[in-house]
């Protein structure tokens, strides 16, 4: 009979890896995604589109693409640096700087797309 224990450092590790592995997945969905729209000029899938007030819709689609890329961008660092640095707030350093540089990014994206609307 096999006896496996974990310590608790053991199981925070495995917690530290399987929520940075979660966030880099998600940063590749995004600069997935935002290269897509960024690459082939796709402004029908930008959430609130209309073709009718917008001035130049591969522009808006080139601009939302590089945001959402940079978004992508920043969440890998993120996780990155959540996997490399072991502290016990590390949770909380990488919640943070996610809502913040996430909530900083819509903001930028919105106000950029601003340029485009009639």
């Amino acid at each position: 009979m096999v006896n496996i224990t974990f310590d608790c450092t053991t199981l925070e590790m495995f917690h530290l890896m399987v929520a940075s592995i979660i966030l880099a997945v998600v940063s590749l969905f995004f600069v997935g995604f935002g290269f897509l729209i960024w690459y082939f000029k796709i402004a029908g899938v930008i959430a609130g589109y209309d073709a009718t007030k917008v001035t130049n819709p591969d522009a808006l689609a080139k601009w939302v693409g590089k945001c959402m890329m940079v978004t992508g961008a920043l969440a890998w660092i993120i996780s990155l640096i959540r996997l490399l640095f072991q502290s016990d707030r590390a949770e909380l350093f990488a919640f943070t700087a996610f809502m913040v540089s996430s909530t900083l990014s819509v903001v930028v994206t919105l106000a950029g797309t601003q340029r485009y609307n009639k």
